[in-house]
């Protein structure tokens, strides 16, 4: 699994909507109110993301997770003892 945490600053976007693959998840984090909008909509179709992800000057942030084969390990290692 790859998560990801992204912030963006746009400035002028010539397009909006984009295709993402089919097993990403992706959600918008709430950092502040988008200039102009009360209540930002988010479409999602078949893979096809529409709407407010990306706005015209404006800072956004969005969580995506995503299944991907990997040969990243895991290793669990215990915390070490409080200092007292």
């Amino acid at each position: 699994m790859v998560m990801q945490e992204q912030i963006t600053k746009t400035a002028f976007l010539f397009q909006t909507d984009f295709s993402v693959p089919q097993d990403l998840f992706i959600t918008p984090i709430p950092l502040a109110k988008m200039p102009g909008k009360n209540n930002p909509a988010y479409h999602i179709s078949a893979g096809h993301l529409s709407g407010d992800w990306f706005a015209n000057n404006a800072v956004q942030a969005h969580l995506t997770i995503a299944l991907q084969p990997t040969r990243a390990g895991m290793e669990y290692a215990p915390a070490a003892p409080p200092r007292s």
